[in-house]
């Protein structure tokens, strides 16, 4: 898998006496091979007092992680030189590393720790002014997930002979680090030629997370938008999708099969408005009805429609609320956005 950054906050408090000081710093990661690295981070001291710094880790949806991550902190440079006289390490309210075990000429120690959702640790250090640890935070992936350009972590499902996302794609950079553009004016929108997105509404607190971006036809045919190992799909790849689900599907038609939609779409009404029809999600697709973005720039049918778009011109695979069909080949205008789902390379 190829590597990627991301980028997760984390908030150093600095307790001083009398004085109550903090400043926000980005704690780099990386994924490789199923390997999530949080770091290296320093910590230096800044005066010659006793200090107090916790770091707020920005780590969600620990489902997407096995049990169990590593944290390793090494003690000065190298040789040794310019590290901390003391040190303590609490996760949440239990010490893991204790004043004693940093014993004279120890330069590294690991702990294994067992997180629960956004953890917090917390350092005292004791020692000259720019004495300093370097903190790094291991955890591993499950092997049924998906990592974007952005670092952000999706669930995956093994249909058929394919293995599709089953959530929708919300990555803001190609997969060489590259921005895509943002554009949120319904007028710029329309006139574009080249590739966008946006969340629907231009609400990325409220849609982002669960329906992901929406992404116009220049997006979805770069070549770029999907993460090393995986791609936009192909009509031949909706078809071979609906195909497992229905093996009576008939792609001569606009509406190409009774069936399929309701395997594929998430059951009840939480996000579908009702009836849903025929909705079971037996696939484990999870297809959420993340509505478009038109060519005027409108925001419209979230919660009705869900519209896929695959590399081939305007095209897309559609799924509605009030029937359990899979539409194929839908029309689909170079200005209009909409969600994406990636296939991995197979």
């Amino acid at each position: 898998m190829k590597s990627v950054k991301r980028s997760l906050s984390i908030f150093l408090v600095c307790v001083f006496p009398f004085v109550l000081l903090s400043c926000k710093k980005t704690f780099r990661g990386s994924i490789e091979d199923g390997l999530m690295v949080f770091g290296p981070e320093r910590i230096v001291k800044t005066t010659g007092e006793k200090e107090f710094f916790t770091l707020e880790l920005g780590i969600k949806d620990m489902e997407h992680y096995m049990d169990g991550f590593l944290l390793m902190i090494h003690n000065g440079d190298e040789r040794g030189d310019s590290g901390v006289l003391a040190l303590s390490v609490h996760l949440d309210d239990h010490e893991i590393i204790k004043p004693a075990d940093l014993k004279k000429g120890k330069l590294r120690m690991e702990r294994s720790l067992i997180f629960h959702e956004e953890p917090e640790l917390k350092f005292f250090l004791d020692g000259e002014t720019g004495s300093f640890i370097t903190v790094t935070l291991m955890g591993w992936l499950r092997d049924d997930r998906m990592v974007d350009t952005d670092g952000n972590i999706y669930r995956t499902v093994r249909i058929g002979g394919q293995t599709w996302m089953a959530e929708n794609l919300k990555v803001t950079r190609y997969n060489d680090g590259t921005p895509i553009p943002h554009v949120t004016d319904p007028g710029a929108w329309y006139q574009l030629s080249t590739p966008a997105y946006c969340w629907y509404q231009n609400d990325s607190a409220g849609y982002a997370e669960t329906y992901g971006a929406l992404y116009n036809y220049y997006a979805i045919n770069s070549g770029r938008l999907a993460p090393a190992g995986w791609r936009v799909p192909t009509d031949e790849d909706f078809r071979k999708l609906i195909l497992t689900l229905d093996p009576d599907a008939n792609f001569v038609r606009h509406e190409a099969s009774l069936t399929a939609g309701g395997k594929l779409k998430e059951t009840g009404t939480q996000r579908w408005a009702g009836p849903n029809t025929g909705a079971t999600n037996e696939s484990g697709f999870s297809a959420l009805p993340g509505g478009c973005r038109s060519y005027a720039g409108n925001f419209s049918t979230l919660g009705t429609f869900g519209y896929f778009g695959s590399s081939v011109d305007e095209s897309s695979l559609a799924l509605r609320f009030a029937s359990g069909s899979a539409f194929m080949r839908s029309h689909i205008s170079k200005y209009v956005g909409v969600s994406v789902r990636c296939v991995r390379d197979e």
